[in-house]
This record gives structure tokens, C-alpha cells and sequence, in this order.
């Protein structure tokens, strides 16, 4: 156990040197400072998380994934221009699932790879991509490089769009089933606990796997954020700045809205992104279901990727744990 921990570290240190060169040092215009520091997102967070359901919705014929044998349908959003993929079919008597990747999410692989382990539940599984990633990644940038960047009043607005487009999604699959649970990775898990917390009708069920529990103490501590780390203060925003204007979105100082045992968490022993200190100190808030792997921050994912594709069944204790809350 010790040893899988440690490599996790190895791993999460070695994918975070690679990914700096990628991701986007933007700078905050001057104008914008002031109006940062007097910005109250908890308000916009609010008004995101109980967004109403879209006017329109378009569904396009249905395709194979050949990576899991799966059928889909692309689902269109029109008036908040983004698309999502529906595995399965949504119905009135059962619950569907949204899952909420991590960012700089590259591919469907391991989102596919998901609704394939969730579909032998017979759960519907609904993928959005979140703004900057996948299909929405802009020419010349990596996935996802534009939704968390030096320029700190653009990544709020991004979280806000993000949360926006989620409760969209809860609305819309509301239409036909009143039980929507979700499910969410890293920057996936935070937006997840986000709307447990601020929707006044939240999800019924929800899973956060290694969320970003305190977003300020992640920017400013992890190296996975080094880069942009040095560039925000460098602009004369300084600590304390960071810690403000990210506190609306500090899980450890929110409460969800989910009924006592439909919260359940997922932290990596090893993880360099979100240190496990702050998942135990939010399952104690929270007095939720948790569970602890011997894992990093990204080598807790890859037994979803590993263990479908490749039938490695130890790895997929804890998703096989997490398919059986959402569809028990």
C-alpha cells in the first residue's frame, strides 16, 4: 500500500513538471483588480447553481463508441453553446448520472471507459464538456489550458459558466427522471460539491473523487499550479488576495444539501494536488461516506481506464464501490 502511495506521488510530481509548459500564464488587466477584490461570487455561484432548464435541447443520432462498445448520442445546449454525450438511455423510472471530468481532461477514454462500468448498473450516464476542453478546446491551446489561468477573474467567470452548464444538465434530465446523481473528478468533484452545496434543489447522490476541497490552498501550494502560481503574484495580487477571492468555493466552509448518507468521497493517499489532510477534514464536516486509496492524484483514475480496458480487478475495488452507490 505504502508503495502504490509512493509512486502515485512519483507519478503526480512527474505529470505536473510536463504539463507547466502548456498551461496559460494569462494577465489580469489592471481594471480588473479592483473589481475582483469586490466581486461577490457567492452570489454568482448561487444564481449558477439554480440555473433553470435550457429553452432547447438537440439530440443527434445515436453512435458507437468503439473504445467501450458503447451507443451515444450527442447532446446539444444551444443557448449555452455546449455539448455533452449521453450513454443510454434517460427514463422516468430509474436515475441518471452526470460525471464531471478533471481539467485539462484530453480525450473520452477514461470518460467512456465510466459509462461503460456505470452502464452494468443500467445508469444513464450524461458527459458535459466543461468550457476549454475536448470539443471546445481553442487551436493552439491544450485541453482545458484556458479554464484555469494566470488571469484569476477569468478562471472565476469559467467556474461560474462550468457551474452554470451543470445545473442546466440537472434540469434538463429532470424533464424525464426526478433522480439525478452525479459523479466528478478533481476539478469535476469540486464543481460536483459546488452545486451539492449551493443548489436548492440538489442532486439526490453524489460522488467527489480527489476534489479540489480548497481551491486557494491547491493554487497556491501544489506544484501541479506552479506556473501559474508565480505569474498571479507576480501581478501584485498576493496571498491573502487568492485565499478571498477563492473562499465561496472552499468546500471546508460550505454544507451540502444532500440527505445524510448520499455524499460520498474518494481521496488518494499520495495525491500531490489535493493533500488527503483536507478530504479527512471534510469527511468529518461533512460526516459522509469515504473511502482512501493507495493512490496519487492521477494514478487514482487510471484503474478506471486500466481496469475496464484491461480486466484489472484490484484497481477497480473502489470504482466498483462507487458504481454500487450510485446504482444500489
Amino acid at each position: 500500500m505504502m508503495i502504490c502511495s509512493s509512486l502515485g506521488k512519483l507519478l503526480d510530481r512527474y505529470i505536473f513538471r510536463r504539463i507547466q509548459p502548456y498551461l496559460l500564464n494569462l494577465r489580469t488587466e489592471p481594471e480588473a483588480f479592483a473589481a475582483l477584490r469586490g466581486r461577490d461570487l457567492a452570489a454568482e455561484l448561487d444564481a449558477a447553481a439554480n440555473a433553470p432548464a435550457p429553452d432547447a435541447v438537440y439530440a443527434a443520432a445515436e453512435r458507437l463508441d468503439p473504445d467501450v462498445d458503447l451507443v451515444y448520442r450527442t447532446i446539444t445546449f444551444p443557448k449555452l453553446s455546449f455539448t455533452a454525450r449521453l450513454y443510454g438511455e434517460v427514463r422516468p423510472d430509474s436515475p441518471a448520472v452526470i460525471f464531471a471530468h478533471g481539467w485539462l481532461q484530453p480525450s473520452y477514454l477514461s470518460l467512456s471507459e465510466t459509462a461503460a462500468l456505470l452502464s452494468r448498473h443500467d445508469l444513464p450516464v450524461i458527459i458535459p464538456e466543461l468550457p476549454y476542453h475536448l470539443g471546445r478546446r481553442l487551436p493552439g491551446e491544450a485541453h482545458g489550458a484556458r479554464f484555469i489561468t494566470g488571469d484569476l477573474p477569468l478562471t472565476l467567470d469559467n467556474f461560474v459558466l462550468a457551474l452554470t452548464e451543470l445545473a442546466s444538465v440537472v434540469a434538463w434530465l429532470r424533464e424525464t427522471t426526478e433522480e439525478v446523481f452525479t459523479l466528478g473528478f478533481s476539478l469535476g468533484g469540486l464543481l460536483t460539491g459546488l452545486y451539492a452545496c449551493y443548489a436548492v434543489s440538489p442532486q439526490q447522490r453524489a460522488v467527489l473523487v480527489a476534489p479540489a476541497v480548497r481551491p486557494a490552498q491547491v493554487f497556491l501550494s501544489s506544484h501541479l499550479t506552479d506556473r501559474l502560481r508565480s505569474g498571479v503574484l507576480t501581478q501584485g495580487l498576493t496571498p491573502a488576495d487568492v485565499i478571498h477571492a477563492l473562499s465561496p468555493m472552499d468546500l471546508t466552509r460550505l454544507t451540502h444539501r444532500l440527505a445524510p448518507g448520499d455524499m460520498y468521497l474518494v481521496a488518494g493517499r499520495g495525491d500531490q494536488a489535493v493533500p488527503v489532510t483536507l478530504l479527512r477534514g471534510l469527511r468529518d464536516r461533512w460526516a459522509c461516506r469515504y473511502r482512501e486509496v493507495a493512490a496519487g492524484h492521477i494514478s487514482l483514475w487510471l484503474p478506471m481506464i486500466l481496469g475496464e480496458r484491461f480486466g484489472i480487478k484490484r484497481g477497480l475495488a473502489w470504482c466498483g464501490s462507487v458504481a454500487d452507490f450510485l446504482g444500489g
